[in-house]
């Protein structure tokens, strides 16, 4: 019977982008949480929280700074 695996966190965009992955630099403030990813290239709870609420300023209220919380699975059969 197939399951889940948890993977991480991912902060999307309104396009559905990954913030984390795909958009503006992860500088000043926000190099510390990058450098947190885990094997997945994703972030734990906490730091998808900080990030979230970093971002608007850390990228001048840039629309791909205004993000949504994903929680990322895999799954195993």
């Amino acid at each position: 019977m197939p399951y889940l695996k948890f993977l991480g966190y991912d902060l999307s965009d309104e396009t559905w982008t990954s913030s984390l992955l795909n958009c503006g630099r992860w500088e000043g403030e926000l190099m510390k949480i990058a450098q947190r990813v885990n094997q997945y290239g994703l972030l734990n709870w906490e730091d998808s929280i900080l990030a979230s609420s970093k971002l608007p300023r850390a990228w001048n209220n840039d629309h791909h700074s205004f993000v949504t919380i994903w929680e990322l699975y895999q799954v195993i059969n």
